[in-house]
């Protein structure tokens, strides 16, 4: 048995980029998700989501809002690199950022077609 899924939380690292792919507008976002406890470091984990979830998040991540995410690892292959990242199936937001106002809600969406990532 096969099992891909993931699930995070943190903090989004910059405004949310909305893209237009060759069937479908994706969002693509970085996620910043502490490995645990104070001064072990921050992991930098690239994220894109794709159909209403990506339209949510396109319109609502901004850099520093907390979120919890749920969706599947993923790669893509270029010349000789290649680049790994989530294809985000669910979002949570959990609260706000300093400054800015407090909500809380989710978005989910299950299959996307077009994906940056493989």
């Amino acid at each position: 048995m096969q099992l891909n899924r993931v699930s995070l939380a943190g903090n989004v690292c910059q405004d949310a980029e909305v893209r237009e792919g060759a069937k479908e507008k994706f969002c693509t976002f970085s996620l910043a998700v502490n490995q645990g406890g104070k001064d072990k470091g921050v992991d930098f984990v690239p994220c894109v989501a794709f159909g209403k979830v990506g339209e949510i998040a396109g319109k609502y991540l901004t850099k520093g809002k907390p979120i919890f995410i749920e969706g599947r690892f993923s790669s893509r292959k270029s010349d000789k690199t290649t680049y790994y990242g989530i294809t985000v199936s669910n979002i949570q937001f959990l609260g706000s950022a300093e400054g800015t106002e407090k909500k809380s809600g989710s978005a989910k969406e299950d299959n996307s077609s077009d994906n940056p990532f493989g």
